[in-house]
C-alpha cells in the first residue's frame, strides 16, 4: 500500500524536498491523520527504534499498534492536539514491534496540506533516561542509610549530592556547600589540591583533610573512583572514614612548596603546567601562563625590613589564590598560583575550550586590579604596581618549560613598558589585544556621543524585487576612523556589559523610526537583531512593553532576530520570553539558520515566524551540491512548518535565480541595495515602496 508522502512524491516538487529532511531526521517521526489518528507515514528513525515496517503501519491508528489499545491515552493526546494545535514533551510509554515498553517525550504539530488536517509528530526515545531515574530512586535509599560519609562530584569536581553522614562529619550546610567545589586536601597539613590528582578514570585513595564541624580540618581516609559516561560526563563517587594520622614533615612538601606563601614553587608549577597542557591537548582548549612582578619591590625589603616583604608576597598570594578561586568552572578547568622567584609570581588558567587572547587579558585585567588595592602593613598603607606577561598554549608553546619562559619574556616587555603593563608574547597578539582594548574603552563612550548609527538594507521579494521589509543595523561613525565596520565591535559589545545599553538603544531607534515612517503613511516592517545577552537579562520584556507604551506602533512591523546562539543559552528561559514577545504581536525570526545549533525539536517548540538562511550556503548556489541541498532542506521544513524564509547575501543574478527555481519568496542582499543611511534608504523607498502588511509572507510557490 503506497504511502501518503510518496504519493505526494509523484505530484509535488516541494514533497520531494519534505521527504529529503523527512528520511534524514534522527528522531522518530511519524505523519498522521490528525482526526482518525491513521498513520499515513513514518521515517526510517521510527522504523528502526519501534521495529515496525512502513508497510506495516499505513493505515493502522498509533492506538493499535504503539499504545496496544490504550484508547483513553490516545483520545486524550487527540483532543488536546486538536484543541490546541500542538503537544509539547507529553511523556508516555509506547510499544514496539516486540512488545518492548519505550518511554518517549512526544511532542505534535498540526499541519494542513491540500485541505486535510494532519499531525506531524516526534518521538524522542528517554527510555534510558527513565530507567536510569527508578533505579537511582533505589540506590538513594542505600546511599542515604550508609554509615560513612559518600558524595558525587560531576566533571568539574563541584559537589552534587552528599548522604547524611558526609553532613555530619564535615559540619556543613548542604545548601552552602552545594555546586560548589569542596575544600578537600592532601599533603602536608593540607595545603596540597586534590583535584589536579583525580583521574578521569580509575580510583584514587589516600588520606585526605576535608572540613570538620569546628571549621578546621580532618584528616579521613578516602577512596575516590572516577564513572565516566558514554557521553564523557564524568562523575565522581567519593566515600569516607574516619581514621586520624598524623603525618609527618614531608621532603616532598618541603622541596615543592614556597615556605613563605605556602604556594606551589616553580618546580610543582612546572609539573602542575605538563599534566595541564596534556589535557589541553586531548580537549583542543586554551591555556595561560601569565607571570607577575612586582615594581619596586626591593624598595620594599629596604624600608620594612626582609619580615615586611614576606608579609607583602603573603598578601600577594592570598590576593591571587583568593581571585582564581572565584573564576567561573564553567570557562575554568584548573587554575593555579605560585612563587617562582623573589618577586616573581605564575598564575596557570587552564580552560575548558579555545579562549581568545582578548578574554584572557580580560581575566589578567582583574588580576592587576586585585593586585592595585591598597595593601595594610603596620600602620602603613602601600600600593604595589604589578607588570604581567602572558604566554598561551597552544600558540606559543607546546610544553610546560617553553611556554613558561615565552610568559617570562612577555613579562619583560611589560616591564619595558612601565608600571601597571600588560603585555602577550606575541607582538601580533599585543597589538591586536591593544586595539580592542583601545575599541573597547572608545564603545563605552559612544553612546553619550551620540557615534552609533542605524543603516537600513531592503528585504525584496526575488521574483519582481518589491520592497516588503528591511533589516536594521548598527554601524559606528567613530570621529577618527569614520564608520568602523561591524566586524570589528560587535564581537566586543557581545562579550561585554555594553550589549545590554547598546541594544537597548537600536531597539528603541527601531521602534522610533518605524513611527516615523508608519506615520508618514509608508508603514515597513524592520527587523532588528537580538543579542542572547540582551535577549535573556531580566530586564528585556519590560523594556520592550515600555518601548510598546512610548511609540503605539503595529507590534507586528517589528521584527526580532535571534541566532542559533540563543539554542546553547537557557533554552526554557529563551522560550518563555519568545513567546511572551509572540503573544504581544511580534515577528521572531530565527536568523542565520544552518551555521549553528539548529534542533528540529527547539524549531518545532519555540514560535518562530522566520528562518533566515545564512550567505555561506547563498555563495554556492547554483553549483555547490552541498548548498543547493541545505537551501532545499530548509525551504521544505519551512513549508512544513508554515514558517517564512529569507536568504541572506545575495550578489549574484545567478543567485537569485537559483533560489527562485528553489521556489524562496524573499532576499536580501548587496544585488538589490548596500545597507544605507535613514535618508539615502527613505529616498529607496520613495522610489520603490514598501509594501509590507506587517505580517510575514509565505514561502512557497503555491502559499
Amino acid at each position: 500500500m503506497p504511502s501518503f508522502l510518496t504519493e505526494l512524491t509523484n505530484t509535488e516538487q516541494q514533497a520531494e524536498l519534505f521527504r529529503k529532511f523527512f528520511e534524514a531526521a534522527p528522531y522518530s517521526i511519524a505523519l498522521t491523520d490528525a482526526i482518525t489518528g491513521q498513520l499515513l507515514d513514518i521515517n526510517p528513525a521510527f522504523e528502526q527504534k519501534t521495529g515496525y515496517g512502513r508497510d506495516e503501519v499505513i493505515g493502522r491508528t498509533t492506538a493499535e499498534l504503539l499504545l496496544r489499545a490504550d484508547k483513553s491515552t490516545a483520545h486524550q493526546l487527540r483532543n488536546k492536539l486538536l484543541s490546541s494545535g500542538q503537544l509539547d514533551d507529553e511523556e508516555i510509554t509506547i510499544f514496539s514491534r516486540d512488545d518492548d515498553r519505550l518511554r518517549v517525550l512526544l511532542s505534535s504539530r498540526l499541519i494542513n496540506i491540500d485541505d486535510r488536517l494532519l499531525a506531524l509528530t516526534i518521538c524522542v526515545d528517554i527510555t534510558d533516561r527513565y530507567h536510569f531515574e527508578r533505579d537511582q530512586a533505589l540506590a538513594a535509599q542505600m546511599f542515604g542509610s550508609s554509615s560513612e560519609g559518600i558524595c558525587i562530584l560531576d566533571a568539574e569536581y563541584q559537589l552534587l549530592r552528599g548522604n547524611e553522614r558526609y553532613w555530619q562529619m564535615t559540619g556543613q550546610q548542604e545548601s552552602e556547600a552545594l555546586h560548589r567545589r569542596p575544600g578537600w586536601h592532601i599533603g602536608l597539613e593540607g595545603r596540597l589540591s586534590i583535584w589536579p590528582q583525580l583521574p578521569t578514570n580509575g580510583g584514587w585513595s589516600g588520606e585526605l583533610y576535608i572540613p570538620a564541624p569546628d571549621g578546621n580540618q580532618q584528616l579521613c581516609w578516602a577512596q575516590i573512583n572516577a564513572v565516566p559516561s558514554s557521553d564523557n560526563d564524568t562523575r565522581y563517587v567519593a566515600v569516607f572514614s574516619n581514621q586520624h594520622h598524623e603525618l609527618p614533615e614531608s621532603i616532598y612538601q618541603l622541596s615543592h612548596y614556597d615556605l613563605i606563601t605556602k604556594l606551589p614553587n616553580r618546580f610543582e608549577f612546572i609539573e602542575q603546567l605538563s599534566r595541564e597542557i596534556d589535557a589541553c591537548r586531548e580537549h583542543r582548549s586554551t591555556l595561560a601562563v601569565i607571570t607577575v612582578d612586582l615594581d619596586n619591590f626591593k624598595g620594599i625589603n629596604e624600608s620594612y625590613g626582609l619580615s615586611g616583604g614576606d608579609m607583602v608576597l603573603q598578601m600577594v598570594s592570598q590576593r591571587l589564590s583568593r581571585l582564581l578561586g572565584e573564576l567561573p568552572n564553567a570557562l575554568i578547568r584548573h587554575a593555579l598560583a605560585a612563587r617562582i622567584g623573589g618577586d616573581e609570581f605564575a598564575v596557570m588558567l587552564s580552560f575548558t575550550r579555545r579562549i581568545s587572547p582578548e578574554q584572557v587579558s580580560q581575566t589578567g585585567e582583574q588580576l592587576k586590579s586585585r593586585l592595585l588595592e591598597p595593601m595594610a602593613l603596620g600602620e602603613d598603607e602601600l600600593i604595589v604596581t604589578p607588570c604581567l606577561g602572558i604566554s598561551l598554549y597552544p600558540d606559543d608553546a607546546g610544553n610546560a618549560d617553553a611556554l613558561l619562559n615565552r610568559a617570562s619574556k612577555a613579562l619583560s616587555i611589560a616591564k619595558r613598558n612601565g608600571p601597571n603593563s600588560i603585555a602577550f608574547y606575541a607582538a601580533d597578539m599585543n597589538r591586536q589585544v591593544s586595539d580592542q582594548l583601545k575599541l573597547q574603552t572608545q564603545l563605552r563612550y559612544a553612546l553619550e556621543r551620540s557615534e552609533f548609527e542605524l543603516f537600513f538594507q531592503p528585504k525584496v521579494e526575488l521574483s519582481g524585487q518589491q520592497v516588503v521589509g528591511a533589516e536594521a543595523l548598527l554601524r559606528w561613525n567613530h570621529p577618527e576612523r569614520g564608520i568602523v565596520p561591524p566586524g570589528m565591535f560587535i564581537e566586543i559589545l557581545e562579550t561585554s556589559d555594553l550589549i545590554y545599553p547598546v541594544g537597548h538603544w537600536v531597539l528603541e531607534q527601531a521602534f522610533r523610526t518605524v513611527q516615523q515612517w508608519h506615520q508618514q503613511q509608508q508603514p515597513c516592517q524592520l527587523a532588528v537583531n537580538i543579542s542572547p545577552k540582551q535577549l535573556l537579562h531580566r530586564d528585556f520584556l519590560n523594556d520592550v512593553e515600555r518601548l510598546m507604551q512610548r511609540y503605539p506602533i503595529p507590534p507586528q512591523l517589528i521584527e526580532l532576530e535571534v541566532t542559533e546562539a540563543l539554542l546553547l543559552s537557557d533554552v526554557r528561559q529563551a522560550g518563555r520570553i519568545l513567546n511572551a514577545l509572540k503573544q504581544l504581536g511580534f515577528i521572531i525570526t530565527l536568523d542565520d539558520f544552518g551555521t549553528g545549533y539548529s534542533s528540529l525539536n527547539y524549531i518545532t517548540h519555540l514560535p518562530f515566524d522566520v528562518l533566515k538562511i545564512d550567505r555561506s550556503f547563498v555563495d554556492g548556489l547554483p553549483n555547490e551540491k552541498r548548498s543547493v541541498a541545505v537551501v532545499s532542506a530548509v525551504l521544505a521544513l519551512a513549508q512544513s512548518l508554515d514558517l517564512q524564509v529569507v536568504a541572506e547575501g545575495i550578489e549574484e543574478p545567478h543567485q537569485q535565480q537559483a533560489l527562485l527555481d528553489l521556489h524562496c519568496a524573499l532576499g536580501q542582499g548587496y544585488l538589490f541595495s548596500r545597507p544605507l543611511p535613514q535618508a539615502e534608504f527613505e529616498q529607496y523607498l520613495a522610489q520603490s515602496p514598501c509594501t509590507t502588511s506587517g505580517t510575514p509572507l509565505r514561502t512557497g510557490s503555491k502559499r
